[in-house]
């Protein structure tokens, strides 16, 4: 059996903002996705190495 717990939590984003964005989402067309949004491109250019300094490509 599974029992429901109910948590109040502090409003972190707007409500007008939030529903701003789910219209944009709403509004792209689904067959086109990101480019460059694979999880090994997520980090380039951000991340870099303890050794030698280089970045993530």
């Amino acid at each position: 059996m599974s029992e429901h717990i109910v948590v109040e939590v502090r409003v972190i984003i707007a409500p007008e903002e939030f529903d701003a964005v789910q219209a944009t989402l709403k509004a792209r067309d689904p067959r086109v996705t990101a480019r460059g949004s694979s999880p090994a491109r997520s980090l380039t250019g951000l991340a870099t190495c303890a050794t030698c300094g280089g970045v993530m490509t």
